[in-house]
């Protein structure tokens, strides 16, 4: 559950967005500025105080609040904190996945040099032990598995892209239900093994089959989640009869 000043944050980085604020460029002064943001002065000095520390504001005494950093959205370059609709965004960003990955996966097994295979290798194995283990740090070393394979296909948009969504997908570890988890590991040595062996087409229909697997997995989450939700409204309703 985000606290108030955790979306005042989100609400605050919107409106600099939204106005095309730019380095250099001054705040209103805080009672403006709270009144836009419909929150309390004292919850709005928090925020600023933060995004001060983050070195995203400086404020000047007797000046006002201005802005310092271009990069406003620190590890979220492309503004997701801001997407109101959590689940949307997340079913959006798999798709993303879903079109961007295997070719992804089909460049490296062009381009990997030993060095990145011999990572593949590793993580993989360390991602199937974390499994067995029922640990879930697995889903760090899944992510740093995908942008090996993303640094491997030697392409820099893939490589600053895929961590930016993978960052950004914040329901991913909600919807991986352990009874399918194992999946996971068989279709990493499915990708592994083609990269291993440089076979382009084979690489991209594995990690096609991975981001297909993972879309299903996140829409059988969803619809799961919605009939719950109706369930406890239905609940309330009736209980309230």
């Amino acid at each position: 559950m985000e606290s108030l000043a955790q979306k005042t944050e989100i609400k605050l980085l919107a409106y600099i967005k939204d106005h095309q604020l730019m380095p250099g460029d001054r705040l209103p002064g805080e009672p403006q500025l709270a009144k836009t943001l419909h929150v309390g002065r004292s919850t709005l000095r928090e925020v600023i105080r933060a995004l001060s520390a983050k070195k995203v504001l400086e404020v000047k005494r007797g000046a006002g609040t201005f802005i310092l950093s271009k990069d406003i959205y620190g590890d979220d370059p492309l503004g997701f904190a801001t997407v109101k609709d959590r689940i949307q965004l997340t079913k959006n960003l798999v798709d993303i996945r879903y079109l961007l990955e295997p070719t992804m996966a089909s460049l490296a097994a062009q381009k990997a040099s030993p060095a990145e295979i011999d990572t593949l290798q590793r993580l993989h194995l360390a991602i199937n032990q974390l499994i067995k283990e029922g640990n879930e740090a697995h889903l760090t070393l899944d992510k740093e598995f995908h942008l090996t394979i993303a640094a491997a296909s030697k392409n820099v948009a893939l490589l600053r892209l895929i961590p930016v969504i993978n960052n950004s997908i914040d329901l991913y570890g909600e919807f991986t239900a352990k009874r399918e988890i194992n999946n996971t590991g068989r279709h990493h040595q499915d990708i592994l093994q083609a990269i291993t062996e440089g076979d382009s087409q084979g690489a991209y229909d594995a990690m096609l089959i991975h981001m297909a697997h993972n879309r299903e997995r996140l829409n059988r989450y969803l619809v799961d989640l919605e009939n719950t939700t109706k369930g406890e409204r239905h609940d309330n309703q009736s209980n309230t009869q």
